[in-house]
């Protein structure tokens, strides 16, 4: 166990390829604790030059494997084109979908990808990564067990993730059911169109995967117009903009205007001097 010349940690074993960091260490351990069936350093199709940071057999009867690859910004701030080029190999490959976690300032390849804020430690990312994973559409979806195990380990966190460290406008729908003993606003700012108190975690994670499969026909690696389609469908269902407005109206609560009538009259003030 000890570093590489690159500053990288290194680990024992299969662990031991160079460029495994800390980070990767510490996110599969708990994507896999959750997930399972996971295995690092994973290999596409067998093939040694296609190597990933780590896969987990997941989907209904493990019908499918989930690559997973952690972009840190220093490492990976010029290797855009690189990066494009392995998801194009790796989904050539039958049963096989892939998901990267891309350090900010870094931009989302598509719309399977996560974003992460800078410098944010395993934990926060492989919470953001579930809450995406988790409404994956048809035929990449996670089975109910393993839904079920997601919902479970994000909503026992004592500290919620923040809205703000979240890109993606269908992972703060999620996110709000889980903390919210309330689940849902109205959508599109209709009181007739609501979802009532029995709109379940995997309920909604089934709705948007609905909704997220277009986004994933859209892509291509020379084309980005992914990223408006998301983006429309997302101000669609209008919980961004109801979320957009309870902050606003939260930040005028926490610093309201003194009323002149309250403050304190000099003349009626006790001078000790």
């Amino acid at each position: 166990m000890g570093w590489n010349r690159l500053g990288r940690y290194r680990g024992t074993g299969e662990e031991a390829m160079p460029g495994t960091s800390i980070m990767e260490t510490n996110l599969f351990a708990i994507l896999n604790f959750v997930l399972g069936n996971g295995k690092r350093n994973y290999r596409v199709g067998g093939y040694h030059g296609l190597r990933t940071d780590m896969g987990f057999e997941v989907g209904t009867f493990r019908r499918h494997i989930l690559v997973v690859e952690y972009d840190g910004a220093y490492w990976h701030h010029d290797r855009e084109q690189t990066d494009v080029e392995k998801i194009c190999r790796t989904l050539d490959y039958g049963d096989h979908d892939i998901v990267r976690i891309r350090e900010q300032p870094l931009r989302r390849l598509r719309a399977a990808d996560v974003s992460v804020p800078k410098r944010s430690d395993a934990l926060t990312c492989a919470r953001l990564a579930l809450l995406h994973v988790a409404h994956r559409p048809a035929p990449l979806e996670l089975d109910t067990e393993t839904l079920v195990r997601v919902q479970q380990f994000l909503s026992i966190g004592n500290v919620p993730l923040n809205d703000t460290q979240i890109i993606c406008g269908f992972c703060q729908e999620l996110n709000y059911v889980l903390y919210q003993e309330h689940p849902f606003p109205p959508v599109n700012d209709s009181p007739r169109r609501r979802v009532f108190h029995d709109c379940t975690f995997t309920r909604l994670t089934a709705e948007i995967s609905w909704a997220h499969r277009n986004h994933e026909s859209r892509w291509h690696p020379d084309d980005r117009s992914w990223e408006q389609a998301e983006a429309d469908s997302a101000a669609r269902r209008g919980f961004t903009n109801w979320l957009d407005q309870q902050r606003t109206q939260q930040q005028a609560n926490e610093r309201p205007d003194e009323p002149a009538n309250d403050r304190p009259d000099d003349s009626s003030t006790i001078r000790l001097f």
